[in-house]
């Protein structure tokens, strides 16, 4: 199979999109039966940490590695996010940043895919893939993981693919955006490590809503290169709303300094608090 990959996610316990527990529960279990290592982090839950809700029903492999972060680590390290709901490009540096292995995919806490040979991948290439959508009716009704994505998996071409953002060279989806590759680019971003420490990451800047995915593709352009790839990835698919009552006090990031324009990281040598400790949950 090549080399181990780790793999990053980062939620909260706020139930968004409904469903949250179900859809990370069987996302974080099919990661663990999957991968060498998965990293789980958590950004400022409202009572308890995402994670904590089920992971006694996990199997103790060791692979599972939980980052939990507090109001308080927020105002000690960034301030400028303290009254953010969550911030996605740190969540998922922190996680870049911890990861063991040389190869490292972070996705989201709403997708579901296998393994896949790392041989078949060069260490200059930032890699996209799209994902295809299965509705909430079809995969709320299963309770084993092994069980839904056998069903999945034997249903593949009957889900909707998500579409290219970029065909013959052209920006068919935000005007300009040659870099994304695909929609929803943010569900499958996975590189060498060495790519990942070139280009900082993601962008510390746009913690708000919006192009940090894209943001990301074109760093990965700028520095290494890109390539889409044709992995299988499902989304289990959600409400778009909000559910917390913390609300979502976040701004939306600019598309034209985001991407279009964008020339250089400007994050620090400490992306990903990489000098900063953060309770830690193994299972």
């Amino acid at each position: 199979m090549g080399d181990k990959i780790s793999v990053v996610v980062m939620a909260k316990n706020d139930d968004y999109g409904g469903h949250l527990i179900h859809r990370a529960k069987h996302v974080l279990t099919n990661l663990i039966n999957e991968f060498d290592e998965v990293i789980y982090v958590d950004w400022k839950s409202e009572g308890k940490p995402l994670h904590e809700e089920f992971i006694n029903e996990l199997e103790s492999t060791g692979k599972l590695i939980c980052y939990t972060v507090t109001q308080k680590d927020i105002d000690e390290v960034m301030p400028q996010y303290s009254n953010y709901s969550i911030v996605d490009v740190v969540g998922r540096n922190i996680g870049i940043r911890r990861a063991k292995n040389d190869w490292v995919l972070v996705t989201n806490i709403d997708i579901i895919l296998k393994n896949f040979n790392t041989s078949e991948f060069k260490d200059n290439v930032l890699y996209t893939a799209a994902r295809r959508e299965v509705s909430i009716d079809e995969h709320i009704r299963f309770t084993n993981t092994n069980e839904l994505v056998s069903h999945l998996e034997s249903r593949r071409d009957l889900y909707r693919l998500q579409q290219d953002t970029v065909i013959n060279g052209k920006a068919v989806w935000d005007e300009g955006d040659v870099w994304s590759l695909v929609v929803a680019c943010g569900d499958f971003q996975f590189a060498h490590k060495k790519v990942w420490y070139g280009i900082k990451g993601f962008e510390e800047s746009l913690g708000g809503r919006g192009y940090a995915d894209s943001n990301l593709m074109k760093k990965g352009a700028i520095y290494f290169n890109i390539e889409k790839c044709y992995v299988p990835l499902y989304h289990l698919n959600h409400t778009s709303g909000k559910n917390s009552k913390e609300g979502d006090i976040l701004p939306v990031n600019d598309r034209m300094t985001s991407v279009n324009n964008f020339e250089k990281t400007t994050n620090s040598d400490d992306w990903g608090w990489n000098k900063h400790n953060l309770i830690q949950t193994i299972k």
